[in-house]
């Protein structure tokens, strides 16, 4: 039974480092993708970010180089003294101004919500791909405690079983040591009871020979009165 037993809970052990094993090699595999695809949306936020620089300092910079420009051609019609052109430099250069903030903000509020979009998207497929090693890992360790129950309720059978026997042993050893004194005592009994009835009947057979004996001397007695018998 309890080489039947161990083999048992060798069996659920092996078991356990067999689901142990499975368990890394699918975190080897699904680790290493998770990790890649979270950089290629690090990358893409990054390139977006980068892009949104680029654009940033284009508008900035050309908007610098016009203004640059026509700042030449107020102070010239400055010096010159010619008011329209004046009036008409300081106006482009507003127009100017107003266009590179206005087409950097557009450009601000759109990476704003590439920003947030992306954001969400990352914290999204991160979430995603936790519950789902969250979900493997409840698996494996569910696995686990039904193979550890296993061998548990396989200890505890052992140890009831044997604990059954040596119950039972005890059990029957009692039962036979019962046997044996109630055996011992009845052929004692009958044994005394021999003993006495002997005893009756040697008793009975005294009594027999001292009636015959007395029985016998007395027709001797008769006998010799009579001149019949004689006493040897």
């Amino acid at each position: 039974m309890t080489e039947a037993s161990d083999k048992q809970v060798l069996k659920f052990q092996e078991a356990i480092s067999e689901e142990k094993d499975k368990y890394a090699k699918k975190l080897a595999q699904l680790l290493p993708i998770y990790e890649e695809e979270l950089s290629e949306i690090d990358e893409n936020i990054e390139a977006k970010k980068f892009e949104y620089d680029t654009k940033h300092e284009s508008i900035r910079t050309s908007a610098d180089q016009r203004i640059a420009v026509r700042e030449k051609h107020l102070h010239r019609a400055m010096d010159d003294n010619d008011q329209r052109s004046v009036k008409q430099h300081k106006k482009d250069i507003e127009k100017f101004r107003k266009e590179a903030d206005r087409d950097l903000v557009l450009l601000r509020k759109s990476h704003k919500s590439d920003e947030e979009q992306s954001a969400i998207y990352r914290k999204n497929f991160m979430k995603e791909n936790l519950e789902k090693l969250a979900e493997i890992e409840k698996e494996h360790n569910s696995v686990l405690e039904l193979k550890q129950k296993d061998i548990e309720d396989t200890k505890v059978t052992l140890a009831y079983n044997v604990e059954n026997t040596n119950l039972e042993y005890e059990k029957l050893q009692a039962e036979a040591l019962d046997a044996f004194n109630q055996a011992f005592a009845e052929v004692r009994n009958k044994q005394e009871e021999v003993m006495k009835q002997k005893e009756i009947d040697l008793d009975k057979e005294e009594d027999t020979q001292k009636k015959l004996l007395i029985e016998f001397e007395k027709t001797n007695l008769v006998a010799t009165a009579s001149g019949t018998w004689k006493i040897i």
